[in-house]
């Protein structure tokens, strides 16, 4: 078994930590795709290949401090999607928040399917009137970040990661409430 892929102190309940387990996704599923590309002699095949990362803190059977919430990300080619959401508490059981989350996951990965068209959605997650999901959208091309900018395309930058490699996954990230 590899190491994880993400420096982000575990335990955490947040976009970062989402966004990170599923770009360390989408890169270990590049690496799988290259491995057996090198084992078949035939003809490429295409993928549309998606990493997924989901954090969460839900309902359990002991008080636990902190609201429920959740963290979805999915990583694409260009982008990486996120869904979030803080749950209201003793609202749902263990099981219907697991299937919420689980809802929560396939609604982030329809969405990076349909490059975020909400019209064409099949699947709903299941929040109630008072919760609010919210959506992050990031560039995962760090090549963008500037020339987006400077044509007016992208009006403002609320944070820039950058590591010893570069522009981060994270480059770049706007709010958009749903």
């Amino acid at each position: 078994m590899r190491p994880a892929l993400t420096d982000v102190v575990a335990g955490t309940v947040n976009q970062e930590m989402s966004a990170v387990m599923a770009e360390a996704c989408y890169t270990r599923g590049q690496e799988y795709l290259r491995e057996g590309y090198e084992a078949n002699s035939g003809p490429t095949p295409k993928y549309r290949l998606l990493g997924v990362g989901a954090t969460a803190a839900i309902s359990t059977t002991r008080e636990r401090k902190g609201a429920n919430r959740f963290w979805v990300s999915v990583a694409t080619k260009e982008r990486i999607h996120s869904y979030g959401s803080v749950l209201g508490k003793g609202t749902r059981t263990r099981a219907e928040e697991d299937e919420l989350v689980s809802r929560a996951i396939l609604f982030a990965m329809e969405g990076s399917l349909h490059e975020g068209r909400d019209s064409d959605r099949l699947i709903t997650i299941g929040l109630d009137g008072v919760e609010k999901l919210e959506h992050l959208d990031s560039s995962r091309d760090p090549g963008t970040l500037v020339p987006k900018f400077l044509k007016g395309e992208t009006r403002s930058i609320d944070s820039l990661l950058i590591d010893k490699d570069g522009v981060t996954a994270s480059e770049y990230t706007h709010f958009q409430g749903l």
